[in-house]
């Protein structure tokens, strides 16, 4: 059975016990074994290349978790091949590796009888399987927001409507740093028997956030600081006999954020974020030398955002 089966290649990304397992079952059924990394993505279509690129009879695909297992066999003389998967039940995680090398190589054994009995499988299983990649595609590591969210800051100032634009990069699975930054769309305003004043900030900051689910999945969530300045206009309309005035403020301001995101596809997500935070020093709004209202403690946002990533 195994004249014709002289080599197969193991593809990661599974842990070493996994592959060492796995590679010890391989060699009893007689085969050389070559263990290769895998590229960004891993599909049917490139564990077919390996197989054929290092002149291999199957190719096995171990999922990270053990959850799946794939397999591509291949016949080098006619070219037909024969794709399979299974899935491993969780558990202790050498009960897992062992259970999931031994189903590996029984399937292994039907994928060369049936390339030796010549008989081609059902069409209908052959798409069923191909419709499953084996192991899931590395997550995008750039990510581009775009938000409409309301800032307040309670003190006597209407809530402020903005416009956000941010910049995400995932250097790790778990850590995401960004930079991002607001704009106005309309004013706070405060009105007093003086006159009527109307706030505006622009916020610039710098973010880290923790991503407990590593970028992967339908729902994401984050945790994270950030600390930037913002830039306050103040722009007040007075009335007779008082000045109208206007003036520019920069402050520093930091926050704590929460994110959640849905991800339909792999590359467009839609987030909520909600952040709590303050501004130093405070503002103040003074109407002839009487403060009317103040911004920046606290400082409280929620925006809703369009992402993309790639």
């Amino acid at each position: 059975m195994c004249a014709d089966a002289t080599r197969a290649v193991i593809v990661g990304p599974a842990t070493a016990e996994v592959v060492a397992r796995l590679e010890d079952e391989l060699v009893t059924l007689g085969l050389e074994v070559s263990v290769v990394e895998p590229g960004a993505s891993l599909t049917w279509r490139t564990l077919s290349d390996l197989a054929r690129a290092h002149d291999a009879t199957a190719a096995i695909a171990v999922a990270p978790d053990l959850s799946e297992i794939a397999i591509w066999v291949v016949d080098r003389g006619t070219g037909e091949a024969h794709a399979h998967s299974i899935t491993v039940p969780s558990g202790d995680p050498d009960e897992s590796a062992r259970i999931g090398a031994l189903r590996a190589v029984e399937l292994l054994r039907v994928g060369l009888r049936e390339l030796g009995s010549g008989a081609p499988r059902p069409e209908a299983e052959a798409q069923a399987v191909q419709v499953t990649a084996p192991v899931e595609e590395e997550p995008a590591r750039w990510w581009l927001d775009l938000a409409g969210g309301i800032l307040w800051a309670p003190g006597g100032l209407d809530p402020v409507g903005t416009f956000a634009v941010g910049l995400r990069w995932r250097p790790l699975d778990f850590l995401s740093v960004g930079l991002g930054s607001s704009f106005p769309l309309a004013g706070g305003t405060v009105s007093a028997p003086e006159g009527e004043a109307s706030v505006r900030p622009w916020r610039v900051f710098a973010e880290a956030r923790w991503v407990p689910l590593g970028g992967r999945g339908w729902f994401q969530a984050d945790v994270g600081l950030g600390l930037g300045f913002a830039v306050v206009t103040m722009e007040g309309t007075a009335r007779a006999p008082f000045l109208s005035n206007e003036e520019t403020l920069t402050v520093f301001a930091g926050h704590a954020v929460v994110g959640l995101e849905l991800r339909p596809l792999a590359w467009l997500g839609v987030r909520l974020d909600t952040a709590v935070g303050m501004a130093i020093p405070e503002v103040g709004v003074v109407f002839a030398d009487r403060r009317v209202a103040r911004w920046g403690r606290p400082l409280v946002s929620t925006s809703l955002a369009l992402t993309v990533g790639w």
